[in-house]
């Protein structure tokens, strides 16, 4: 097997969906995010030894099982899902191993000797081996079942006893078997194969251990004068009605009606709920695709028509970091910092827009006009910012998919050396100076925001980045950077997005409240989900905007 790389750690973790129950050792997914620079390397360490033959660590081999109901209420115990919660170390090992002959033997052992014990409750049962079956809630047991069951569905479609249905249309041809992990179906030409049928599935199940619940089976005869409540032990479904089958309504009726009747229901029901439920707007409401309303200044999400009560507060003079330079620049991380230390409000670009010829200069400081922004105005606030990439990323051969997986979340703050030509872009592909070599991590010397990538038949990779210079330069103020194998004119250097984005602010316990817009840093726009909230009119021209030039 290859060696683990820490690039492929990182991308796993990077993967990871926050707020998730941890497994027996506690450690959920945000301890792994957020410690990531410290857990990497040990992690990498634990994952190669372990596929090399080291035994795996005795808290690999432990779970916790949940048990969740299907739907409704029931005291019957095969109504419930047996969810077994696992170490995030133990998962995120698993989303990169290679089909080996090491890697067999590394099944074996994550399999010899593992204990489970169950949680209702808050209860904690006695320790219980596992004997036979897989965790589900592993990454690895979807790809380990469809192993196994993947002889099922052979042997039933080589069996020279069974007839499949004949399927007409501009390619005719004979389907008998679908299967979708543990959900299979059978389609048969005559009723009297499916005892043929379940003779192959009984002798599967006495070499897997894998057995037909005939309670949770059902049979639809295409005949409809058939009228039999059941067939060899299984029920049969009326020809009156459906039965759902992977999040389909299946039968002989008008299936297509049914099921778009359906699906309007349930979103006509979802949208009651939004016009009836009180909604503020979270983090997990945001539309993370962005309004890409970017400037080198602070900027975040509006805030909703109920607004801040901020007419009371008093209009203030702006707050210079303390991190950075103030009015000379600075990085996106130390204004970041200073915003989650300081608990400063953030305001948008629509109320405060960059000044290029007042934001840079000393003038500003006493520039009262520019400076001064009603507290009513503040949108949001932050804890603190993550580094994309977690480590090093300057000679990292993985650093572009990092960058694209946090992309798909949200656009990214980022840093370059703007010389050689950049101020006269004026559109089309733009080449790093020097073939991308910078002298130093202190060339860095301009912020974007890194909003989206593509690839070009001509020029190949690239990024699209959002300036800050208006309209009128560059690609009606965008810049096309082509990608390079070396640190993308220092993009990849330190790309951060910020973190634990709260909208609105609390209200100020002086008269004094304090508004953070600053010079030289860049931060993402995020605006509502449309199903809940009604955007304000800058946002829909945004969205028209972005969809007519990029899309």
């Amino acid at each position: 097997m290859a060696v683990i790389t820490e690039a492929e750690v990182v991308l796993a973790i990077r993967a990871l969906s926050r707020h998730k129950a941890p497994g027996t050792d506690g450690l959920g997914n945000d301890f792994y995010k957020d410690l990531q620079s410290l857990l990497v390397p040990p992690l990498v360490a634990v994952a190669n030894e372990t596929i090399h033959g080291a035994q795996p660590p005795q808290s690999f081999m432990e779970a916790l099982i949940i048990p969740l109901r299907k739907k409704g209420d029931s005291d019957d115990a095969m109504d419930y899902r047996p969810i077994f919660l696992l170490q995030t170390g133990y998962k995120r090992r698993s989303d990169y191993l290679d089909l080996t002959t090491k890697f067999l033997a590394l099944i074996q052992r994550l399999h010899t000797n593992t204990t489970a014990r169950f949680t209702v409750n808050g209860e904690l049962s006695s320790i219980r081996k596992i004997r036979s079956g897989i965790w589900q809630g592993c990454p690895l047991a979807p790809l380990l079942f469809l192993v196994v069951v993947e002889v099922l569905a052979v042997a039933i479609q080589t069996s020279p006893q069974l007839q499949g249905l004949t399927l007409k249309g501009a390619h005719t041809q004979t389907h008998i078997f679908s299967g979708f992990v543990d959900d299979s179906s059978l389609f048969l030409q005559q009723a009297s194969l499916l005892w043929p049928a379940m003779e192959i599935i009984i002798e599967f199940g006495r070499l897997s251990g894998l057995q037909v619940q005939p309670t949770k089976s059902q049979i639809i005869f295409l005949n409809t004068a058939i009228r039999q409540l059941t067939y060899q032990g299984i029920a049969v479904v009326a020809p009156s009605t459906t039965t759902r089958y992977l999040g389909y309504q299946v039968g002989t009726g008008k299936l297509r009606n049914i099921n778009w009747a359906l699906r309007i229901k349930n979103a006509q029901r979802r949208l009651l709920t939004a016009t009836r439920v009180a909604v503020s707007l979270s983090p997990q409401q945001f539309l993370t695709c962005s309004s890409l309303q970017t400037t080198q200044t602070f900027e975040y999400c509006w805030a909703s028509d109920g607004g801040v009560p901020g007419a009371s507060w008093m209009q203030t003079q702006i707050m210079w970091e303390s991190q950075n330079d103030g009015c000379n620049g600075g990085m996106t991380h130390g204004a970041f910092m200073d915003a989650a230390q300081n608990n400063w409000s953030l305001v948008t670009e629509l109320t405060m827009p960059y000044d290029d010829e007042n934001a840079g200069g000393s003038s500003a400081a006493n520039a009262s006009s520019m400076c001064t922004v009603g507290a009513d105005k503040a949108a949001a606030s932050i804890t603190g910012y993550e580094q994309i990439v977690g480590i090093d990323c300057t000679v990292s051969s993985n650093c572009k998919l990092l960058l694209r997986l946090a992309l798909e979340k949200q656009p990214i703050a980022v840093a370059i050396t703007s010389n050689g030509g950049f101020d006269d872009y004026a559109g089309g592909f733009y080449n790093c100076p020097n073939n991308g070599v910078m002298a130093s991590k202190n060339d860095l010397n301009h912020a974007l925001l890194l909003v989206g990538y593509g690839t070009d038949s001509v020029h190949g990779d690239y990024w699209i980045l959002k300036n800050s210079y208006g309209s009128l330069w560059g690609d009606d103020g965008f810049l096309k950077l082509v990608a390079d194998t070396k640190i993308n004119c220092g993009l990849n250097i330190f790309p951060v997005i910020p973190i634990g984005a709260k909208a609105g602010v609390q209200a100020p316990t002086t008269f004094e409240h304090r508004v953070l817009i600053l010079n030289a840093i860049v931060l993402p726009g995020i605006l509502f989900t449309a199903a809940v909230f009604e955007p304000p009119g800058w946002v829909l021209q945004q969205l028209d905007h972005l969809y007519k030039k990029f899309l």
